[in-house]
């Protein structure tokens, strides 16, 4: 599934990777660290997964390397839209 939206997963990744680029130039590092933490994992797993797209072959290796770097894009997203929404007072309720 992954490999089959290749195209559509660039596109999309790399305007999120640009906005993270810019959140995290914008807020600092002296902003808080749970935020900007995910905000820097997410462009990490970013790069780290379009390498990953651009080679030529995929094994199984390579394959499994794709899907952790996807999932944990997701993961940090999510961390950092959270944490934003928490600490900017979104009024949304989160478990702590």
């Amino acid at each position: 599934m992954i490999i089959s939206k290749k195209a559509e997963l660039i596109d999309v990744y790399s305007k999120i990777e640009a906005n993270a680029r810019d959140m995290a130039a914008i807020l600092g590092w002296g902003y808080d660290a749970r935020i900007l933490g995910a905000i820097l994992s997410v462009r990490s797993n970013i790069l780290s997964f379009m390498n990953l797209l651009a080679l030529p072959a995929h094994d199984q290796p390579s394959k499994k390397k794709i899907v952790e770097h996807y999932l944990d894009i997701e993961g940090s997203m999510s961390a950092w839209g959270m944490g934003l929404a928490k600490k900017l007072g979104s009024g949304v309720k989160f478990g702590d």
